[in-house]
Formats: structure tokens, sequence, C-alpha cells
């Protein structure tokens, strides 16, 4: 493994064979978490090829489809930008899943997106709004709602536009779905800690909710 470099693992990655894909995974994971050269001919490629794990029906493989793309966004920082419209559809998707390991490595990668410049959280959420905040799937919805409270606690108030949001947010306190109609309250909460009255204000003058409420 030692002598392989990103053009090794390239053919490799397009193997339909699930054990043949966690073993490659491993190990493509391990040159990456040790700082080995990521230039390749053809990055872009690499890229695309691990769209189809992460739509892996299989959540080990999935799982390990995010995990190698976080990894990719830590190492390429500003320059994982082209790939963005490629990659966002395909973790929004995720957020989806039934296993909430799944659902975390999501997370995970958007908070690296973030983290690394590949997009601002502004961005994120321009991209987000209003698709995922009222995706037919309320795993999506809800986990939506915790990658702002996320975003919001380690990024700062001023990283989003929450004005913008505020409408997508009011239809979720009327979600169909308990568990989103609650996250949605504690967003709010979190949102009034980090903006105060403001927030307030906002919801009474500009979109009508009652004031008691």
């Amino acid at each position: 493994m030692c002598d392989k470099d990103m053009d090794a693992f390239l053919p490799q990655l397009s193997t339909t064979d699930t054990k043949q894909k966690l073993v490659i995974g491993n190990e493509l994971l391990a040159y990456l978490q040790n700082g080995s050269s990521i230039e390749c001919s053809d990055i872009g490629l690499v890229v695309d090829s691990l769209i189809p794990w992460i739509h892996s029906s299989n959540f080990k493989v999935s799982q390990m489809g995010l995990d190698l793309m976080t990894e990719l966004a830590v190492r390429m920082g500003t320059y994982f930008k082209p790939y963005i419209p490629t990659v966002l559809p395909a973790v929004v998707d995720r957020l989806g899943d039934s296993k909430e390991l799944v659902r975390e490595r999501c997370q995970l990668l958007l908070q690296a997106l973030m983290e690394h410049g590949a997009l601002t959280p502004q961005q994120l959420f321009e991209r987000l709004n209003p698709a995922a905040f009222c995706h037919k799937n309320s795993n999506v919805r809800d986990e939506v709602l915790r990658c702002l409270s996320s975003t919001l606690n380690q990024h700062g108030a001023g990283c989003v536009s929450i004005s913008k949001l505020v409408p997508s947010l009011i239809k979720l306190l009327s979600d169909p779905n308990s568990l989103v109609r609650d996250t949605a309250l504690s967003t709010f909460l979190n949102i009034y800690r980090h903006v105060g009255d403001r927030l307030r204000n906002d919801l009474i003058k500009k979109h009508n909710v009652p004031p008691p409420k």
C-alpha cells in the first residue's frame, strides 16, 4: 500500500464489490489521513467516483464514501469549491438516511466544507433553503435544522442571514413530524440566544406571529 498514489486508487474506486469497496476505502482513508500527496491526473474523477459510494444502499459503504469526501474537503480546502454542485445534493439526500451514523457523517462533511473554505455558511444555507427545509423526508428537515444550530454555535450569528431563513423555520414549527417540530423550536431558542430581541421583533412585525407564541 505504501507505494500507492492517488492515480493507483482511481480505477479501484469503480468496483461494485461491497467487500472490495470497504478494503479500498480503508486504504484510501489511511492514505489521505497520513498527509500523502493528493496530486493526480484528475481529482475531479476521484470526487465523481465517490458519489455512488455516498448513494449506496449499504450504510457502511455510504459512511465510507462520506468519510473519504470529508478528508478530501479538508485536504483540498478552497480548491474543493468546483465540486460543491455535485457533492451537496448527495449529502442532502443522505441526511435522510435511517442510520444515525450516516447522518452524523453528513453533518461532519458539511461542517468541514465550511471550516476549510469550500463554501461559507451563508452560501451553504442559500443552497439548502428552501428545498432542504421542506424536503419530503422528515430526517432531512430535522438534520438541516441541527446543521443550522451547530453552524451558529461554531461560526457566530453573523455568519448566516437568519431573516431569510425565518419563513422556512416558522413552517417547521407546525411540521407533521413531532421530532421536527421540537427541533424547530430548539433552533429558534438557539437563534434567540445569538441575536436576542431582534428575532422576536422580526417574528411579530414581519411574520405576524402572535406575541404570546
